[in-house]
């Protein structure tokens, strides 16, 4: 998912906290775990493209 304008980065953001909310969610279910993992690593990489631009870290 990827959000355009002015506010894109504040967008994606939140999508990453909805992302990491729904991996830990779903990480407490053992019939999701393959999910919540892949869930896991799209927020880390959304926060490690955010630290980038962003943060410049």
């Amino acid at each position: 998912m990827k959000a355009e304008g002015s506010t894109s980065n504040i967008q994606n953001a939140l999508s990453i906290a909805l992302v990491s909310v729904s991996a830990f969610t779903l990480s407490n279910d053992s019939r999701w775990t393959i999910e919540a993992t892949t869930f896991r690593g799209q927020t880390f990489n959304g926060l490690k493209t955010l630290n980038r631009t962003e943060l410049r870290i």
